[in-house]
């Protein structure tokens, strides 16, 4: 395993507030770079793992955990991690900052229409 992980942009907001959209032009110019990166969209991701979790809170922070730990492992395995989720969770977001060596929280703030 590397000694120093690589990046993770752990960009959340509201539902179609433009995070997947951030997301992949960022994967666009960082691929662009000939740097390696992996989107990890936490739908697909839910998906991916069996669909077995819910929508409620519990199952929410459940499937957010389960991210960050895969981040972690992808993060040290020298792959840069972006990845678009409604983690709008104070909790998932300090975990992040305890566990992921070098992440990158962005916020998206879209006005109320």
């Amino acid at each position: 395993m590397r000694s120093t992980a690589e990046t993770v942009y752990w960009i959340t907001g509201l539902p179609r507030s433009g995070k997947t959209t951030l997301a992949r032009a960022l994967c666009e110019h960082i691929r662009n770079q000939n740097r390696a990166v992996v989107a990890l969209d936490d739908n697909e991701f839910r998906a991916a793992c069996g669909g077995d979790l819910g929508f409620d809170e519990v199952a929410r922070l459940q499937n957010v955990k389960r991210l960050n730990g895969l981040c972690r492992l992808m993060s040290f395995q020298g792959l840069i991690i972006v990845c678009p989720t409604v983690s709008l969770f104070a909790e998932i977001h300090a975990l992040n900052r305890r566990t992921l060596e070098r992440y990158v929280e962005v916020l998206i703030l879209v006005p109320n229409e």
